[in-house]
């Protein structure tokens, strides 16, 4: 199977990513955990990453709503999906 763990490299190179594309997010650290590889996928010698980004957002009426962000990635740190929560 392949890698079990990502470099620091790959986490900073997504992260920096992630920042880019969603600003509220800038200055959170992500929790990276190894996810299972789906059945029937043909991407059974790689490893896939799940990157959680979690923060809050604040409304005109202050209101607080929770923000999330997952980031599906393989060892190589090529980003495969984005989910976020609005």
């Amino acid at each position: 199977m392949g890698n079990t763990t990502l470099s620091s490299d790959i986490i900073k190179s997504v992260t920096n990513q992630i920042y880019k594309k969603y600003p509220e997010f800038a200055g959170v650290a992500p929790k990276v955990r190894r996810q299972a590889i789906p059945k029937g996928s043909n991407a059974v010698n790689q490893s896939i990453f799940l990157f959680t980004f979690n923060t809050t957002a604040h409304t005109d009426d202050h209101v607080v709503i929770p923000r999330s962000i997952r980031v599906t990635v393989n060892e190589n740190g090529k980003i495969i999906k984005i989910t976020s929560s609005r």
